[in-house]
C-alpha cells in the first residue's frame, strides 16, 4: 500500500519534533560513511524541503511553500547542480524550456508560452546542469534562482552535489543516505508513486525508492517523513510577469483538488 511511505500533513511537525534524539544517529551514519552531512540541513529543526536538481519557481514551488507554511515548517531548496541535462527528462526539459503563465483567457483557462533558453537542445544534452550558459553570460541556474528569490525573497537554497560526487551519481548508490536527511532532519515534499512523472517513476520506485525508505525505517527504528506533494498541469507551469510577484492570488491554480 503506498500510503504506508506518506506522513499526514496534519501529523508531521510533531514527528519532526519527535525525532531530535535520531539526528546525531543519522549524522553519524554519513560520518561512518566518509561522507560530509550537508550543511544546509543541519540547520534548525523545522525544515520542508523539495528536492529538485535546480532551485526555481513553479507553480508546484508555490504549493509547496502553501504546505509548508500551512505545517509551520520553513521551505527548503537543496539542489543538485551537477547533475547533468538528459532530453529525456520532462522536469529538466521544463528548465531550458519553460512554459510560461501569466494569465487567463475568457474561458478561465491558463494562457501559456514557451520561453526558449536554449535554442539548441542537442547542443546541452550530457552537459552538467552548472555549466549550461544562456545569452547574456547568464547560467541557466542563476536564471532559475532568481526567479525564485523574486518571488519568495526569504528561500533557503543550497547545493548539495557533492553528496553525490562522494557516494557515486547512481540512485541505488545514494538514495539511502538521501532518505536518510528526512527520519531526523526535515520533511520531503515529494509523491513517488505518481506526481509529474506518472507511470515513468514506477520502475525507480520500485527498485530504488521502496528499498531504500525500508533499509532506512529499519536502520534508524523511524521512516522517512514524506508528505505527498499534490500534482497537477497547471503546477508544471512557471508563473511569469505579475503572476510572479502575486502567485498567491492565484488561487484557482494552487487549490485544485
Amino acid at each position: 500500500m503506498c500510503e504506508s511511505f506518506y506522513t499526514k500533513m496534519s501529523q508531521a511537525k510533531n514527528e519532526l519534533a519527535n525525532r531530535k534524539h535520531l539526528r546525531r544517529n543519522v549524522e553519524d551514519f554519513w560520518s561512518g560513511m566518509g561522507i560530509t552531512f550537508p550543511e544546509c540541513i543541519l540547520q534548525g529543526y523545522d525544515l520542508a524541503i523539495i528536492a529538485r536538481q535546480l532551485a526555481t519557481f513553479r507553480f508546484e514551488d508555490a504549493k509547496f511553500i502553501l504546505m509548508a507554511e500551512a505545517m509551520g515548517l520553513r521551505p527548503c531548496w537543496p539542489t543538485y547542480l551537477q547533475d547533468k541535462f538528459v532530453s529525456q527528462s520532462k522536469l529538466k526539459m521544463s528548465y531550458v524550456r519553460p512554459k510560461l503563465a501569466s494569465r487567463f483567457n475568457g474561458q478561465g483557462q491558463v494562457i501559456c508560452r514557451y520561453d526558449k533558453l536554449v535554442k539548441q537542445i542537442d547542443s546541452i544534452d550530457g552537459k552538467p546542469l552548472c555549466a549550461i550558459q544562456l545569452s547574456g553570460s547568464v547560467s541557466l541556474a542563476d536564471y532559475h534562482r532568481s526567479r525564485l528569490l523574486k518571488a519568495y525573497p526569504q528561500a533557503d537554497i543550497c547545493d548539495v552535489s557533492s553528496m553525490f560526487a562522494q557516494c557515486g551519481k547512481t540512485a541505488s548508490a545514494y538514495y539511502l543516505l538521501a532518505l536518510s536527511l528526512y527520519v531526523a532532519h526535515g520533511v520531503l515534499i515529494e509523491d513517488y508513486h505518481g506526481g509529474e512523472s506518472g507511470k515513468v517513476l514506477d520502475s525507480f520506485t520500485a527498485d530504488v525508492f521502496e528499498p531504500a525508505f525500508k533499509k532506512a525505517a529499519d536502520l534508524f527504528g523511524a521512516k522517512p517523513i514524506i508528505v505527498k506533494l499534490p500534482w497537477w498541469e497547471e503546477l508544471g507551469y512557471y508563473p511569469d510577469g505579475q503572476w510572479l510577484d502575486n502567485w498567491r492570488d492565484c488561487a484557482s491554480i494552487l487549490s485544485r483538488e
